[in-house]
């Protein structure tokens, strides 16, 4: 009989149920257990997810910036359309947001590298620009948690 009330209870059933992998002759309980935590591994942190939706965000109000996929140049709405999309189908493996840069936002899959055009109309590759911004997202995230770190300090003092 399988109990499936219990927290993780399939797994903790189908444990109780073998004792071997009939694959490896590996004990179940640690083998199940291995796979589980391993399935958390490559999850993005919330954190992180923070960082990334703060550049999505940042790309957004960027309205007088073009860019460039594929030799098309296409408006910040698109942009941010794009983002959120390669966010929501490959956040399962990634882990940084320069992970979510690296892997999404570097080129197409074409192979030609995603560029954005400022304002002036200079032309610099995508993931340059969206690495500088993502540094000072996260040097803006690290200066409030210092700061709100000192002022709980002087609050319990």
């Amino acid at each position: 009989k399988l109990d499936g009330t219990a927290k993780g209870g399939i797994v903790a059933a189908i444990a109780r149920q073998s004792s071997a992998c009939i694959i490896c002759a590996m004990p179940i309980r640690p083998l199940l257990v291995l796979l589980w935590c391993c399935s958390f591994m490559s999850a993005m942190e919330q954190v992180e997810i923070d960082k990334v939706n703060t550049l999505i965000t940042k790309v957004g109000t960027m309205t007088t910036y073009k860019f460039i996929r594929n030799g098309s140049e296409y408006d910040v709405a698109d942009a941010v359309k794009l983002m959120k999309y390669k966010l929501d189908h490959q956040q399962k493996d990634l882990k940084t947001i320069d992970d979510y840069i690296d892997t999404c936002l570097t080129k197409s899959s074409a192979g030609k590298e995603y560029q954005i055009k400022d304002d002036k109309g200079t032309t610099t590759a995508c993931a340059e620009i969206l690495k500088k911004w993502a540094k000072e997202i996260a040097e803006k995230k690290e200066t409030k948690e210092t700061t709100a770190g000192a002022k709980e300090g002087t609050a319990t003092k």
